[in-house]
Formats: C-alpha cells, structure tokens, sequence
C-alpha cells in the first residue's frame, strides 16, 4: 500500500515477498512488477533510495535500537547500514555503527535493463542473512529465534517517475517526487519509524498459522504514550508527568490490560527528555519503559 496510509491510492505496481529461515540464515523472496527497469547505481552503499529499489528493514530484539536496513536495485547493488536509532528521533547519532552483513543476493529480470522501447515485466531478488550478523550490536541472549518469538519487521519499494530523455536513456521525470510503498503504512514517507512497522513470528511448523504475541499490549500501551508525550511537547513545549493530562487513549487509565502508565522527566544539558513505564496487568508485573528517543526495554 500507499507508505502514508490505505487512504492513499494503492500501488499501480505488483509488490510481494515471503521470508523463510533456518537454524542459520533469514532468506527474503521478493517479486516486484516493473515497465521500466531501470537502475544506475552500481556502488556498494550507494543512495539507492534516490533509484527504484526493494529494502527491508529489521528490529531483531525489540528495542527500536540498532535496526538493521538492506535495500537492492535492478542491478543487484546493495545498501546495508545498522542504525543506532531513527534519524527521526534525534539529536544524536544515528548511523553511527559500521554493518557489512555477509549477505547472499541474486537478482533475475524479465525484460532488460536501462533498455526503454521494449517490454518489461518484474524483476526478483533473493536475499539472505546470517542471524549472527543480523544480531550485531543488539541485546539478544541467543544468536537465531526461538520458537514463536516475534521481530519487528518492514518492507518498502521506491518508485520513480521515469522519462526518456534525447539520447534515449531513462532519466527522472523533472519536477516530479517518488512514489513509496510499504508493507505497513508509517502515517508518513518515512520508513524508519520503527513502532509503525509490521511484526513477523518466527515458526518451525508452516502450518501452523496463528499469531500470539503475549507482550503486544506492553508494547501498544508504550507506544501509545511515547505518542502522546511528543503531541502534547508539540504543542506545549514541555513534557509532563501527569498521564490524565495527555491525550491517551481510554485503556491506558482504566487498568484493563495494563496498569495506568507513569512518566519521569529527564533532564539531559540543556534539554529535558523523559522515560515511560508501563507495567502488565497480566504477564509479570515488571515494568517496561520507553525514553523520548523511542528506546524500550524491559526489567
């Protein structure tokens, strides 16, 4: 869909993935319908953005910190990067860690590249991971996934307007802005905002379909609160530590799922942030916090 919302005009493009995994690797399938294949970027880390690209994008412990990004064009070129945390929730660093996974990839095309006048069809990527480079720099105990555990997972596309120019070469439409689309949507064209992203569980039996994420309502009542601290900071200024004067949703005060949040400022230089803690009405009693930079983490 439309990286902004359903609400958006959906994709006039065929986009769809399937992820598999073993005791060792993560593999990501993708097929992605295209009239124009086209890609210049030949550089490993390169802007691919700025092209027609695939990329995932993985948070494999929970803690919105650390995550991992991979994004591929036509050509098989490549963008890795770990960020430390979103460039959205500055000051600070971000992309701060050198991350080169030992990535597998291979690309297959039905048509041709950079060749416009004939007929173009999809291209297809293959991709995979080992866990132990995808769990660099996080807080995991253990290097794969456990039966049933649950990462927060997003995949996007990139989709330029073309034009042949004189020399009978595709170059970017002037004037014009790329298309975004995304497994979830983001509210916005911004791919890292990691609490928006989509979340994928890990199983050994394929048919067994259920989804059971016991520390979503954790999660969801964090989330919720990180929200509603930065609308009231937007519109006032400061934080505050009284939860009934946020904009929350009904739940979060009414202890059916989890007890009603607390807040505690933190003062950092110049600057005031804050730490949210919420604590299960169901699971373990122990809380779990989120800082204004949208770390979490539990005790």
């Amino acid at each position: 869909m439309d990286m902004r919302s359903q609400i958006y005009r959906s994709p006039y493009l065929d986009t769809k993935f399937k992820i598999r995994w073993d005791h060792e690797r993560l593999y990501i399938g993708a097929f992605i319908q295209e009239k124009n294949l086209w890609a210049t970027m030949t550089e490993h880390d390169s802007k691919l953005w700025q092209e027609n690209g695939f990329e995932v994008l993985m948070d494999v412990d929970g803690s919105m910190y650390n995550y991992k990004q991979a994004q591929i064009n036509v050509l098989g070129t490549m963008m890795d990067q770990l960020r430390f945390k979103s460039y959205h929730d500055g000051p600070g660093p971000y992309s701060d860690i050198d991350w080169h996974p030992d990535a597998r990839k291979e690309v297959f095309v039905e048509g041709t590249v950079n060749k416009p006048g004939d007929e173009d069809r999809f291209w297809t990527v293959e991709m995979s991971f080992s866990f132990k480079s995808l769990a660099a720099e996080s807080t995991r105990n253990q290097i794969e996934p456990s039966e049933n555990e649950v990462w927060f997972m997003q995949f996007g596309r990139s989709e330029q307007s073309l034009t042949v120019n004189r020399q009978g070469y595709y170059e970017k439409r002037p004037n014009t802005t790329a298309k975004w689309w995304s497994w979830q949507p983001c509210g916005t064209v911004n791919l890292h905002l990691v609490d928006r992203w989509g979340l994928v569980q890990f199983k050994t039996d394929s048919n067994d379909k259920a989804f059971v994420f016991q520390k979503w309502h954790i999660y969801k009542a964090l989330f919720d609160l990180f929200n509603a601290l930065k609308s009231y900071q937007a519109l006032n200024g400061k934080y505050v530590t009284t939860v009934d004067e946020l904009d929350v949703p009904p739940y979060l005060l009414s202890r059916t799922c989890v007890d009603i949040p607390e807040v505690k400022l933190i003062r950092t230089g110049n600057s005031t942030g804050f730490v949210g803690t919420v604590r299960s009405m169901y699971l373990s009693h122990k809380p779990a916090h989120i800082s204004d930079d949208r770390y979490i983490w539990f005790e």
